[in-house]
């Protein structure tokens, strides 16, 4: 029986219950087969034999293999952005701000080390339409970002995601997954500076308006 299988015969649950429970299943047996054996190394006789389920249940609920890998992603990227959204909120110094999500994002990876394999690594191995829907995601984190420093630039964006993204690869490959937060420090170094610029930036074009605006109305 496969792992967190639910047993035969009377169980107390509704069929949306059961129905919940192995998509569920399916989804960590997904994310679990392909961080060990890699998306394309994967079949689907090997997530239902993980999960647990019938090959009729799976087809069921995902179209192929590509269905459940795409909702194991959501499923997975879901919780990255909650995580690191709440854990950046409205309150502290920027700094502050900055240490606070990262410090999420490493805890989240770490926490869920079959999922951050699917989401950050077997994303390229999965397709074109995984791979397009990733950059979506990405561009998506660009949200959290402008909550610690707006105007930051595309280029800069893309820069700071995948020096992240590069980061949390090489941890998650040599096998190092569990002390992702060890190197939040490095992360926060990373990050900070070019944020900072921004800020920088903004503060003295703001600086610069106002004595626009003071030296106009002296000469009037």
């Amino acid at each position: 029986m496969g792992a967190d299988q639910l047993p035969t015969g009377r169980h107390g649950l509704t069929p949306e219950q059961v129905r919940e429970d192995q998509r569920r299943r399916l989804l960590s047996a997904t994310a679990l087969c392909m961080a060990e054996r890699g998306y394309v190394d994967t079949s689907v006789a090997d997530i239902i034999q993980r999960a647990g389920v019938s090959r009729k249940t799976f087809y069921e609920l995902f179209a192929d293999k590509a269905d459940a890998f795409s909702a194991a992603y959501e499923t997975g990227v879901a919780v990255l952005m909650n995580d690191v959204g709440e854990a950046i909120g409205p309150d502290g110094t920027w700094h502050e701000r900055v240490v606070r999500g990262l410090t999420a994002l490493a805890e989240a990876v770490a926490r869920s080390p079959a999922f951050a394999t699917l989401c950050i690594m077997e994303v390229w191995a999965a397709g074109d339409v995984a791979r397009r829907r990733h950059f979506e995601v990405v561009a998506g984190f660009r949200t959290l970002l402008d909550e610690l420093s707006d105007e930051v630039s595309e280029q800069l964006f893309s820069g700071i995601v995948g020096a992240l993204s590069t980061m949390l690869y090489h941890e998650i490959d040599e096998g190092r997954v569990e002390q992702l937060v060890d190197i939040v420090p490095d992360m926060v170094a990373f990050v900070e500076p070019p944020l900072e610029a921004v800020r920088a930036r903004k503060a003295r074009s703001a600086l610069a308006g106002r004595q626009g605006r003071g030296a106009g109305e002296t000469t009037r």
